[in-house]
């Protein structure tokens, strides 16, 4: 048997159209990465330890769901938000693989995963603006910079 071994050698043409990541874009996907993979092992740790959203039940908004999910409603929130941080964290590594469809993927989840507390859960907005205020500036920041380093992707 015979491995055919052609899509692993670097062809002339390979090397004249293979651009290699600048510095800058290097450091800011490794520190999108880092951030991703915070936010994910967060969500991660909310949605196993389930328990801990029964404290919130008492804010859910009334009508955001069917009044017999009201008992798992933590739970659901969870599951919610760790999809949003997975499906954020896959559009990290397509800005690393410098695809613009991970720019997109990456914003979109990021910003839904920012509305969700303040479309689920009914408390007072400012104090919910304050205690997300880091977490919105961080996220509002790589969006930015990433839009910026969009010549980078393909």
């Amino acid at each position: 048997m015979v491995l055919n071994t052609t899509f692993c050698t670097m062809t002339p043409e390979y090397i004249q159209t293979y651009h290699e990541r600048p510095l800058q874009y290097k450091v800011l996907c490794v520190m999108g990465f880092i951030f991703g993979g915070f936010t994910l092992i967060y969500s991660l740790f909310f949605l196993i330890l389930g328990g801990i959203q029964n404290d919130l039940l008492e804010f859910v908004r009334p009508g955001i769901m069917p009044l017999s999910w009201y008992p798992v409603s933590g739970m659901v929130y969870s599951i919610v938000a760790f999809v949003l941080s997975v499906s954020a964290f896959i559009g990290l590594i397509q800005i690393w693989n410098r695809v613009r469809t991970g720019y997109w993927i990456f914003s979109v989840s990021m910003l839904l995963f920012l509305l969700l507390p303040f479309i689920f859960f009914e408390v007072p907005f400012l104090w919910l603006f304050k205690t997300l205020s880091p977490y919105i500036v961080i996220t509002g920041l790589f969006i930015m910079l990433f839009h910026y380093n969009m010549k980078f992707m393909e």
